[in-house]
C-alpha cells in the first residue's frame, strides 16, 4: 500500500496497517495491532513512516459456542464451521463460516465472535450466534428470449422452502409459461405453448455429515430451431459428497454422482420434421426416445466469492457415460472439463488505487465419443457459441451448419436442402438454420474488469474456440474467435450483464451466392426487413465483413 518515492496518502497508510494487522491475524495472532508514526522532513519534502508492530502471542483456537435456533438443529449447522477447536487460529476461518452458515439461506443475522479480552491467553474462544429468518420465500418474473428467428415471452413463479422438516432439507419448485412467436417467417403460424415445471430437493446428512441426497426432475416443452414443438421429461438421483471448507485458501473439494435419465418427443410428425430430425441426431434417430446415463462430477471451488469472484479459482471435470435402453439404444461416453481463475489487478497514481481491475480467465473442452455403431442425440452433442460461450455466435450457433428448406405453407410436405436452397430468397420456400454440433470442443475466454462506481462494472473480453466432429479431423479453419465490451451490474440475484461481441465473418457463415447461414445482428435484421418486404431490393442481400451480436443475461460469462 505504500511505497518509497510515491506520493504520501494518509489513507494508504491506514490500509497498510490494516492489511499488516490481518495477515498477522490470519497466521495465529489473534492479538495482533500495528500502529504508524509519520515523521515529517520539510526540507527533504519526504515523509517517513514507522510501523510498530505488536504481534501478541500465538493463539489456537479455544472452545467454540454454538447458540442456534430451535428450529435448526445444531449438528447441521456444526458441519460448516471452517474450524475446530484446537486449529490454529485464523481470522479468514472466521469470516469463511459466517459466509457459508449465511448461504444456507435460513439465518437472517450470523455472528462469528472470538473473545480477544484476554490478550494473554493461548486458547480463543470463539461464539457463534444465530438469527433465525424466513425459511420460506416465493419469486414472481417475467422476461422474454430473442433469438432472431422468434421472440418468447414469458412468466414465470418460484417457491423455495430452506429448512423442510426442520432439518434444513431444501425444497426449489419453479414454473413458467410462455408462447414461441416466429418473428421472420411472412406466413406465420399460430405461436407455439412453452412451458417448465421443476422441483429439486437437497436431504443434508444422509449416513454421512457430508454426504447429502439431490432428488430432482421435471417437464419442459419448447421449439427447436424456432421451428418444431418438443417435450422433455427428465429426472436426476445424485450423491453429494462436500469436503470441510477448510485451508488457508478455502478451497472446497465436492464430488456428484448418481443416474439420469430422460424421455424426448417431438409433438407433430412429418416429412419437413423427419428430415430435420435426421439432419441434427442422425440416420438412427427414434421418436420418442430414452437415454438413461450415469453421471459423475469432481470440482474443486476456492472463489472468493461465487457470484462476483476477484480472486481464486473454479476447476470441474465430468463424465457421462449412457447406457443402452429402449429403441435407441444410445451408447457413448461424454466428458467435460473447465478451468476458471481470478486475480485481482490494481494500477496505482500518487499512492492510491485509481483503477481496481480482476482479471478472469478461462478453459473448458468437451470430448463425446460413441462406443460402437451408436448416434449421439442432439442435445448430447457439443456445442459452442452463447452468452457463456464465444460470445461473437448466437447461442449453439457455431458450425458446422445444415440448411433445411420447405414450404412454410405445407409443413407436412417434403423438404429439400440443395446448395444454395433453390427459390429461398424469392421467398417461396422457407428454411431453417441446423447447426449440427461436434463429438470435440475446446474453448477459452479471457475478460479484464473495471470496477467503477454505483455497482456498475466495465469488461473488455475475447473469446476463441474450436469445434470437430473427431479429434483426427481437427483443423486450424474450425477456429473461431471473437473480442468485445461490456458492462455489468450488481444485483441482488447476481449481475445483471450486457455485452457487445464483434467478430469477423467465417466463409462458413454463408453459402455460394451470399445466402446467410448463421444468425447475428446486422444480418438478422437484413434478414427480417428482406422477409418483411421492407428493403428497396426484396432479391438483395447486403453482406457485412464482421458480424455482431448482443447477450442480455444474468452471471458472469467466466
Amino acid at each position: 500500500w505504500v511505497k518509497k518515492g510515491e506520493p504520501y496518502s494518509l489513507e494508504s497508510v491506514r490500509l497498510a496497517e490494516q492489511s499488516l494487522a490481518y495477515k498477522l491475524q490470519d497466521h495465529g495472532f489473534p492479538y495482533a495491532t500495528v500502529r504508524s508514526r509519520s515523521d515529517v522532513r520539510t526540507q527533504d519534502l519526504e515523509v517517513d513512516i514507522r510501523f510498530d508492530v505488536n504481534q501478541g502471542v500465538r493463539a489456537n483456537v479455544g472452545e467454540i459456542t454454538l447458540a442456534t435456533t430451535p428450529n435448526v438443529p445444531a449438528r447441521f449447522v456444526e458441519r460448516h464451521l471452517t474450524f475446530a477447536e484446537g486449529d490454529a487460529y485464523k481470522q479468514s476461518h472466521m469470516l469463511r463460516t459466517q459466509r457459508a452458515l449465511f448461504d444456507l439461506g435460513v439465518f437472517s443475522l450470523v455472528s462469528v465472535q472470538p473473545d480477544l479480552s484476554d490478550p494473554s491467553r493461548e486458547d480463543v474462544p470463539v461464539a457463534v450466534r444465530l438469527t433465525e429468518g424466513r425459511f420460506q420465500r416465493v419469486r414472481f418474473g417475467v422476461g422474454a428470449e430473442y433469438d432472431i428467428q422468434q421472440v418468447q415471452p414469458s412468466v414465470s413463479i418460484g417457491h423455495t422452502h430452506a429448512n423442510l422438516f426442520g432439518r434444513l432439507v431444501q425444497l426449489d419448485s419453479r414454473a413458467s409459461l410462455g408462447l414461441a412467436v416466429d418473428v421472420v417467417t411472412p406466413t406465420q403460424a399460430a405461436p407455439d405453448l412453452t412451458y417448465l415445471a421443476a422441483s429439486a430437493m437437497r436431504v443434508p446428512w444422509v449416513g454421512h455429515p457430508r454426504l447429502d441426497l439431490e432428488i430432482s426432475g421435471g417437464i419442459e416443452q419448447d421449439v427447436q430451431q424456432a421451428l418444431f414443438v418438443f417435450r422433455r421429461p427428465y429426472a436426476d438421483i445424485s450423491g453429494l459428497w462436500s469436503s470441510a471448507l477448510k485451508g488457508d485458501n478455502g478451497g472446497q473439494w465436492k464430488i456428484r454422482f448418481g443416474p439420469h435419465i430422460e424421455g424426448f418427443r417431438y409433438l407433430e410428425e412429418s416429412l419437413v420434421l423427419s428430415r430435420v430430425a435426421e439432419a441434427i441426431n442422425g440416420t438412427g434417430f427414434v421418436n420418442p426416445y430414452l437415454l438413461f446415463a450415469l453421471d459423475q462430477t469432481l470440482s474443486y471451488d476456492a472463489r472468493d466469492d461465487k457470484t462476483l469472484p476477484t480472486r481464486g479459482g473454479y476447476a470441474s471435470a465430468s463424465v457421462r457415460t449412457a447406457i443402452p435402453v429402449g429403441e435407441a439404444q444410445y451408447h457413448f461416453v461424454s466428458t467435460s472439463g473447465e478451468v476458471r481463475r481470478y486475480a485481482k489487478i490494481r494500477l496505482r497514481q500518487r499512492g492510491r488505487v485509481i483503477f481496481p481491475f480482476v482479471g478472469a480467465g478461462k478453459l473448458r473442452a468437451q470430448w463425446v465419443q460413441p462406443i460402437g455403431n451408436s448416434s449421439v442425440p442432439y442435445a448430447e452433442r457439443a456445442f459452442l457459441g452463447g452468452s457463456t460461450s464465444l460470445r461473437g455466435f448466437m447461442t449453439h450457433q457455431v458450425g458446422p451448419y445444415r440448411a433445411v428448406c420447405y414450404d412454410p405453407q405445407d409443413l407436412k410436405g417434403s423438404a429439400t436442402d440443395p446448395n444454395p436452397c433453390a427459390d429461398y430468397l424469392s421467398g417461396n420456400i422457407d428454411k431453417t438454420i441446423v447447426p449440427q454440433g461436434g463429438l470435440l470442443a475446446l474453448e477459452g475466454s479471457a475478460e479484464l474488469r473495471y470496477d467503477w462506481a454505483y455497482g456498475i462494472r466495465w469488461a473488455v473480453f475475447s473469446d476463441v474456440g474450436l469445434l470437430s466432429d473427431s479429434v483426427s479431423t481437427v483443423s486450424l479453419d474450425d477456429i473461431r474467435w471473437d473480442v468485445g465490451i461490456g458492462m455489468r451490474y450488481d444485483t441482488a440475484i447476481g449481475p445483471l450483464r450486457v455485452d457487445m461481441a464483434v467478430r469477423p465473418r467465417f466463409p462458413y457463415d454463408t453459402q455460394t451466392g451470399g445466402d446467410r447461414r448463421v444468425y447475428d445482428t446486422l444480418s438478422g435484421v437484413n434478414e427480417l426487413f428482406r422477409r418483411r418486404g421492407w428493403l428497396t431490393d426484396p432479391d438483395g442481400e447486403v453482406q457485412h465483413p464482421l458480424a455482431l451480436v448482443f447477450f442480455l443475461a444474468i452471471g458472469e460469462s467466466v
